[in-house]
């Protein structure tokens, strides 16, 4: 056991082999006791109570085992003791010290022990090589004698003593099976003194038997001595050559029997080592033999692996590129159903929600006509969505056939064409029809051939700008005729024009986003596979986009069956049979402005919706009851609110430019509208799309089709909500402010006065005897103390702790008033100020409240103007109020911070230039009078306040009294 001592372990004591001292000197001799004792503990109590008698003691194993650890005598002592607890058997300690001399924990001396050694040669090794592994104890050697030594075992001066008699076991146990590495039984070890029982050192009296292999020696050297009586005797030597000639004969004996002996032990040895070395030698081979067969074994291996590995990596490419395929089908299909829905939905409630008011009896808003006129355009773009959805049935059964009609392609082209001129005419589009010739004869089928130009210039009228322009060609090129549409709208990526006819598809959310429902290009493509021929488009961002549709020159006059085989393709144009029908969602759509004000009073709320019937519709429910502005897209609705801020926005969910939920988060994102309510008009139902609403910041969502009640009552519930909010937040804010006042006006003003007033007298006493710097501070501080004790009466003004009874005064005459005691400062600014005010007037009420109103909208004018400008003051009566304006020629206020600025607090000035008081104290203090405050643009080009004062008694009935005022500010 190896244990920690602040000097180095002593050299070893020269040995009498070099091998064996070599191999001690590089041996962790640690590993003689300490892994012995971990393993036992580890197979006969488990490794977690190894671990946790290890941590109990706050030692780690890998501190413990490490290549260079020494472990502490008390660690070692604690382990030993908490194993016979764990093991309730003292036996433990003999087991794993008799195991800790061993070859397994030997090592590489054990076979030099055996080659070169003894008993008495390891007991030898013990005392001399002992303090390479021991700082606490050394052994010496008192007796030594064949089968028997005497070792004596005392701690180092200074070092521990032993506290348990597990140490001295171990060691028994340890020096009792040195002569088991020879073959031998285990020494018996007597113990006359000990450690633990008090003495100075342990003593060990260890005994062991030695093999008798000398008999044969002694044996020769009998016969010898008898060989040489007989020789002697025989030759009558003389008595001292008798003795010589015995002497010399026995020893010859003694010499050539321990010749023989040795010769014997050599041949056997040899004999054993031989047998030794065969056996290597053939397990040598057979572990050549085993390797090489692993090599072929794992070039195989590695062989079969690349080839899987290649095989797998290709099986998930392909199922990488399936997935995508499958994912972007999937997408395809969703957005499809999902574009459908709202194209069904929409129509449905321009037809459901005026039908509820008509069978109601009540009258549609709108007017009766216009109503009955939007629903039947809608059912017939319902009746041509649902065609479509069955041709696309029809398609897929195989069961499409051509009714060709030999046809005047140039006249049926400038038919279609027609058709589109009032929808271009609105939208100022140059609609051009440019024809080869007079007439190009071909057989087709024209309803077929009708919905795929229709569908061409239905989606070229839809992404062309307004004043832009669209081309429609006739070609003959022999075989083939030829109809181009050409429009110079935003275009598409090369990527959208390989897949723009496909099933699902739809060019990507740009600068025009997803509209309708994709069934416009793929039934292009249908009528020129089913006629033979093809359709195709060249196209670039931002340079518009040019479609072909290249039909072949046939003249049959019967009608035919088409000669390609069906495709499987999605989606169809009109129904064969039936006359199609002109995309009315752009041919005859409504006038209707792209961002337009309804007719109405109240609050202003925003409509935002790309259909324009509905568009129309929405705004026309509303607007009995508010004031409304309508957008047709996302992006339009947001430059509109932040122009000025609404009340409440409605909203679609599916438009281009910018959605409903981006919409959204735009609103939400923008200080001056965040607090907003939004409604959603959606076509879809799903919990997951109604959370995604409401997770983009919608506070409503209204299912398509919808009735005219339901959105209105919706509505002015939201506008209530937020009404009741303001008026609470204001509420709870001016209390609050009540608070802050009381207790300014204990805490602060007497020792404010007492500042305000001394440190002028102090400026004129001390002004002839100190220096301009000392002035300036003085100045300063005389500023400073004149700051805050208007900050003091502004608060004070808050919370009315002075008010005055109510009394006739004539409002004009304290505008006036305001305006003298504000005069001289604001002429010395370079403020020029007009007048027109009616004084003779008369309301009730407290002036003093007036005047402190009016002076803070004086004070706010004169610091917007800032120098040299102009001040209007009006006075006058407007039905049944008194009206005080004050107008000045500042830079104004944007109108999306009109309603924010009468908050307390809220300043646009600098810090320290403004408390944020002034307009809340004036808008709170004309509230009380029941009028009204307001803020608009001036006629001098900034900002216009305008102070509205009912005349009569119910002008002041909401006025509380002077004790009433005290109690409110003194809770």
């Amino acid at each position: 056991m190896a244990t920690p001592d602040s000097s180095s372990p002593p050299a070893a004591a020269p040995s009498r082999l070099a091998p064996l001292n070599d191999a001690m000197e590089k041996l962790e001799l640690n590993a003689f006791g300490l892994r012995a004792m971990l393993d036992t503990a580890r197979a006969e109590l488990g490794a977690t109570a190894v671990n946790e008698m290890a941590a109990a003691l706050g030692v780690s194993l890998e501190r413990v085992t490490g290549k260079d650890a020494w472990v502490s005598m008390a660690f070692v002592e604690g382990f030993m003791t908490e194993m016979v607890r764990r093991s309730g058997d003292p036996q433990i300690i003999d087991r794993f010290s008799a195991a800790s001399i061993s070859p397994r924990y030997l090592g590489v001396i054990y076979p030099l022990f055996r080659a070169f050694g003894s008993p008495a040669l390891v007991y030898d090794q013990v005392v001399h090589t002992g303090p390479r592994f021991n700082k606490v104890g050394r052994y010496s050697l008192l007796e030594r004698k064949p089968g028997f030594v005497r070792l004596d075992y005392r701690p180092v001066a200074g070092a521990p003593r032993d506290s348990t008699a597990w140490f001295c076991r171990s060691r028994q146990a340890q020096l009792a099976c040195a002569p088991r590495l020879f073959g031998l039984d285990v020494a018996q070890v007597a113990h006359p003194s000990c450690l633990a029982r008090g003495d100075d050192s342990c003593i060990y009296e260890l005994r062991w038997h030695v093999p008798k292999g000398q008999w044969l020696s002694w044996a020769g050297a009998a016969v010898g001595v008898l060989t040489g009586v007989i020789a002697a005797a025989v030759g009558g030597s003389h008595a001292p050559l008798g003795v010589f000639v015995v002497c010399s004969s026995g020893l010859a004996g003694w010499a050539s029997a321990h010749a023989l002996r040795l010769r014997h032990s050599r041949d056997e040895s040899i004999h054993e080592l031989r047998q030794h070395h065969d056996a290597l030698k053939q397990s040598v081979g057979q572990n050549e033999e085993r390797f090489a067969e692993l090599l072929a074994a794992k070039a195989e291996v590695d062989q079969k692996v690349e080839a899987r590995t290649h095989q797998l990596q290709l099986t998930s490419d392909t199922l990488s590129e399936t997935l995508q395929q499958v994912q972007a089908l999937d997408r395809a299909k969703t957005d499809f159903f999902n574009n459908v829905s709202h194209e069904l939905r929409t129509p449905l409630t321009l037809i459901l929600a005026p039908l509820d008011d008509l069978v109601a009896g009540r009258e549609p808003a709108g007017g009766r006509q216009p109503v009955l006129e939007a629903m039947q355009r809608n059912a017939v773009r319902l009746l041509r969505l649902v065609n479509q959805l069955l041709d696309l049935a029809k398609v897929e059964a195989g069961k499409m056939t051509l009714a060709r009609v030999p046809t005047d392609v140039v006249v049926f082209a400038r038919g279609v064409v027609q058709v589109f001129e009032g929808a271009a005419q609105r939208k100022q589009v140059k609609l051009a029809f440019e024809p080869v010739g007079q007439s190009v004869l071909l057989s087709l089928d024209t309803r077929w051939i009708e919905s795929a130009l229709t569908n061409l210039l239905a989606n070229a009228m839809h992404f062309v700008h307004d004043g832009g322009r669209i081309r429609v060609r006739v070609l003959d090129r022999g075989a083939d005729v030829v109809i181009e549409v050409e429009d110079d709208g935003p275009g598409m990526s090369a990527a959208d024009a390989r897949y723009v006819f496909e099933r699902f598809a739809q060019a990507d959310e740009g600068s025009s986003g997803r509209h309708g429902t994709g069934l416009g290009l793929p039934i292009v493509r249908e009528a020129a596979r089913l006629h033979g021929g093809e359709v195709s488009v060249d196209s670039q961002l931002g340079h518009g986009s040019t479609f072909r549709l290249t039909l072949p020159r046939i003249f049959e006059t019967e009608s035919i069956t088409s000669a390609l085989a069906p495709v499987q393709a999605v989606l169809v144009g009109g129904r064969p049979g039936e006359q199609p029908v002109a995309p009315l969602e752009h041919a005859q759509e409504p006038r209707v402005e792209h961002a337009s004000e309804a007719m109405g009073a109240g609050p202003l709320l925003l409509v935002v919706e790309d259909n324009p019937d509905l568009r129309s519709f929405i705004a026309n429910v509303l607007a009995k009851h508010f004031r409304v502005r309508t957008a047709e897209n996302g992006a339009q609705a947001l430059r509109l609110a932040l122009q000025e801020p609404p009340e409440l926005i409605v909203s679609d969910v599916a438009m281009p430019q910018m959605d409903g939920l981006q919409l959204c988060r735009r609103v939400r994102a923008e200080r001056a509208l965040t607090g907003t309510p939004i409604i959603l008009l959606t076509a879809r139902s799903e919990t997951s799309e109604v959370l995604r609403g409401f997770d983009a910041g919608a506070s409503d969502y209204v299912i398509k089709p919808f009735h005219a009640r339901e959105l209105l009552a919706r509505v002015e519930v939201h506008v209530q909500l937020r009404r009741l909010l303001r008026d609470t937040t204001a509420h709870g804010r001016l209390a609050m402010l009540g608070l802050v006042a009381a207790s300014v006006a204990h805490q602060v003003r007497n020792p404010l006065t007492a500042l305000a007033s001394g440190l002028p007298a102090m400026r004129a006493r001390l002004k002839d005897s100190v220096d301009g710097r000392m002035l300036e501070l003085l100045d300063t501080m005389v500023e400073c103390a004149g700051r805050i004790e208007r900050l003091t009466t502004d608060l004070l003004d808050v919370s009315r702790v002075d008010r005055e009874e109510q009394v006739s005064f004539a409002p004009g005459k304290s505008l006036l008033v305001c305006a003298r005691l504000a005069g001289p400062g604001l002429v010395s600014s370079g403020i020029r100020i007009h007048e027109a005010v009616d004084v003779e007037t008369q309301l009730a009420g407290r002036p003093g409240d007036i005047h402190h109103a009016i002076l803070n909208l004086l004070d706010n004018a004169a610091r917007a103007i800032d120098g040299a400008g102009e001040l209007e003051l009006n006075g006058y009566v407007r039905d049944g109020s008194y009206v005080i304006e004050i107008g000045d020629s500042g830079p104004g206020v944007q109108v999306a911070l009109r309603q924010q600025i009468f908050e307390p607090f809220w300043t646009s000035r600098p810090a320290g230039q403004g408390t944020g008081l002034g307009l809340a104290i004036a808008k709170q203090l004309v509230t009380e009078h029941g009028g009204a405050i307001e803020v608009g643009d001036s006629r001098l080009g900034g900002a216009l306040f305008s102070l509205t004062l009912p005349l009569g008694e119910q002008a002041v009935r909401s006025l509380p009294s002077e004790r009433e005022a005290r109690q409110s500010a003194h809770p």
